[in-house]
């Protein structure tokens, strides 16, 4: 779920042409939402938290409870007190985390951040730690020049190394657990600043020798997976990876050809170790492939400097910024996948559990957080999704949604864990443009631009009925809310209606248009009907009657549906606008501007929102008492083709084209 975005605040906060005057309160609220939504879209979660709660309270709704949950998104918190925290490091099992903090490092329980103990004994800040990888032992580094190796059970002192660094070290474990590695810097009147690389003999604590590199301090070091590489990097704008012959010169990655000052204060190697990573003050992270030495990305997204870098088992890469946010990127496409919010200052350290659930992270804030790794990552499942999505329908008690999934399958997806429920073969051999539940959510129906309409028992998957005497393609389909017709608008001027049980034609009704889109009200006795060329029919379903016909929209209507109470019917079309209406008549009772592109898609928002999607790549949302934009909603990789709302989890789906399937949630406060 990617964050959200402004995309104007004076047009959040204006009312259309024939909307009611806003009340004070009513513009202040869509100010404030605006305003937050701004700061949003510049991660400053701490300016969102001000505007958020200057809203006043009586009017806050949907897009309010969405915004707040977008402020802090974390799982669990713990304060760290006055002294700022540094490093991060899981243990093996997932167990445990320890934070390196003032002269201490403290350990907390990875599940409820409750603190269950201390290693203590550097006399100055303490700087790095790491884990063995038996979990047993603790390795630190810190001001005072010392490198020190503990009982991770007891905090008792193993050993202890003079490092001969001066402060800003970093330490790491071998993956075999018998060498330490330890990195830091020296200053001497001749040569100034001196990095070092040094390997410790873990048992014991003897130094196994010793390598410089560089004019400028090194701050961290890294084991390879398979602990042939041993990486630096440093704030001379360098990562420096050895090979197996540690006394052989390093491949060096550099930021040599950034303008800004690009200092890098974390590596990370991905799980198979193929690529590294660096964190940079510049704030653009580089992944390079080790091998090759090829640069595979520059990341554009964040801000500002970028101090903290992780992969998780996925092979995601997590990154951590100076203005507290945390952002996962797709490696695959070079783009942001999410950003956490929680954090009000650097995050100066963040770490994947080891099993991929959680991700960990330490700000200059004084607080420990813990993120759920699936935030985001819902419909996103591998393999289960076709390359292009456009129906995705919602069953009526909202607990499944279907779509495309490869080669002609038919997925149905859990609404709240965003997986798979079950899959089966729709034998189509283009992808459905409409689909939609029977009201008791036992069948689905479906049609695309083949002369077929089909509809499929879910359990089995097995086709029920293609519906008799289609004729021509279809962009909109459906099961009436009593169960009684099945329907769908064909692109040869015409509504096909059958009875949904036998599955035999009952009557088609002809009109001088394609048929783009249809829509039944709640009684399943009126049926709205968009063309191609712009117009509305509205059609009594019993006798095949027009009770209504109008121009709606200045070319097709690609977007038509009820609200579930009746009160609206709404519209959205090739002219870029929207339309609330009255659903006995179809005029115009609110017209909704400030769409840059087609409105392709719409859903109502609880009681008293409707939702738009476009092709200019936003989700706009609209009260419908006064026609108001309350919010306006971006970053979408491509236009929101289909929304989908689920009542019962208050939770809005973006679909962007099948680029992405994005969930905006509003949880209560």
């Amino acid at each position: 779920m990617r964050i959200l975005v402004l995309a104007g605040l004076a047009a959040a906060s204006a009312a259309c042409a024939t909307a009611p005057r806003a009340t004070p309160d009513g513009e202040l609220y869509f100010a404030a939402v605006a305003a937050a939504n701004a700061s949003l879209r510049l991660d400053d979660s701490g300016e969102a938290r001000r505007w958020l709660d200057a809203a006043p309270a009586d009017a806050r709704a949907w897009e309010w409870r969405h915004l707040d949950g977008r402020v802090d998104s974390s799982l669990a918190a713990a304060d760290l007190g006055d002294a700022a925290p540094r490093r991060l490091a899981y243990s093996p099992d997932g167990a445990t985390i320890a934070v390196a903090t003032g002269d201490d490092v403290a350990l907390f329980d990875a599940g409820t951040l409750a603190e269950t103990g201390r290693v203590t004994g550097h006399e100055g800040a303490v700087y790095g730690v790491a884990f063995s990888p038996d979990g047993g032992r603790i390795a630190t580094a810190a001001r005072d020049g010392t490198l020190r190796v503990w009982n991770a059970a007891t905090g008792e002192q193993l050993w202890r190394g003079e490092s001969g660094g001066q402060g800003l070290a970093d330490v790491a474990f071998s993956p075999d657990g018998r060498r330490v590695a330890f990195g830091s810097w020296f200053r001497t009147p001749e040569r100034g600043v001196v990095g070092f690389v040094s390997e410790w003999r873990a048992a014991d604590g003897s130094e196994l020798h010793r390598t410089e590199f560089g004019a400028k301090p090194i701050v961290v070091v890294a084991y390879s997976p398979d602990g042939d590489h041993l990486a630096a990097g440093t704030w001379g704008w360098r990562v420096a990876v050895w090979g197996r012959d540690r006394a052989a010169p390093p491949r060096e990655f550099d930021y040599d050809d950034v303008a800004a000052y690009a200092a890098i204060d974390d590596i990370a190697f991905s799980r198979d170790g193929a690529l590294i990573a660096a964190a940079s003050k510049s704030g653009l992270p580089r992944v390079w492939n080790v091998d090759s030495g090829d640069l595979v990305r520059e990341l554009h997204g964040h801000r500002g400097g970028v101090f903290s870098v992780a992969f998780d088992a996925a092979g995601a890469l997590y990154t951590g910024a100076d203005d507290g946010s945390i952002k996962r990127w797709d490696l695959e496409t070079g783009l942001v996948d999410e950003t956490f919010l929680g954090h009000a200052r650097t995050v100066t350290s963040v770490a994947s559990a080891p099993d991929g659930s959680r991700v960990a992270s330490v700000s200059g804030d004084g607080t420990l957080r813990l993120w759920d790794a699936a935030q985001g990552r819902e419909f996103s499942a591998a393999g289960e999704r076709a390359g292009s999505i456009w129906a995705m329908p919602v069953s009526p008690d909202g607990a499944f949604l279907a779509m495309n999934g490869p080669d002609g399958a038919i997925a149905i997806w859990d609404t709240q864990r965003g997986i798979v429920a079950r899959r089966f073969d729709g034998g189509l051999e283009s992808d459905l443009n409409d689909a939609g539940f029977s009201p008791d959510g036992r069948r689905l129906i479906g049609c695309n631009w083949d002369d077929t309409v089909r509809v499929w028992d879910i359990a089995t998957g097995a086709v029920v009925f293609d519906l008799a005497g289609f004729e021509g393609g279809s962009n909109g389909c459906g099961f009436s809310p009593d169960g009684r017709f099945a329907v769908a608008g064909s692109t040869r001027n015409a509504v096909f209606v059958w009875d949904a049980e036998s599955g035999d034609l009952v009557r088609k009704l002809e009109h001088d248009g394609g048929v783009s889109k249809v829509a039944f009200d709640a009684s399943g006795r009126t049926l709205a009907a968009g063309q191609s060329d712009g117009r509305l029919i509205l059609w009594n379903v019993d006798d095949g009657s027009q009770r209504a016909s109008l121009t709606a929209h200045d070319g097709g209507v690609w977007a038509i549906g009820y609200s579930p109470d009746g009160r609206w019917l709404a519209t959205g079309g090739e002219d870029f606008a929207a339309a609330l209406r009255d659903p006995e008549s179809g005029e115009v009772l609110h017209r909704l501007s400030g769409h840059k592109q087609r409105v392709w898609s719409l859903a109502f928002v609880g009681a008293d929102r409707l939702a738009t999607g476009s092709a200019d790549k936003t989700v706009r949302l609209w009260d419908t008492a006064t026609g108001a934009q309350t919010v306006a909603l971006a970053d979408f990789p491509s236009g929101a083709y289909s929304l989908a709302y689920v009542a019962r989890l208050d939770r809005l789906i973006v679909n962007a084209s099948g680029l992405s399937i994005d969930v905006l949630d509003a949880p209560a406060r």
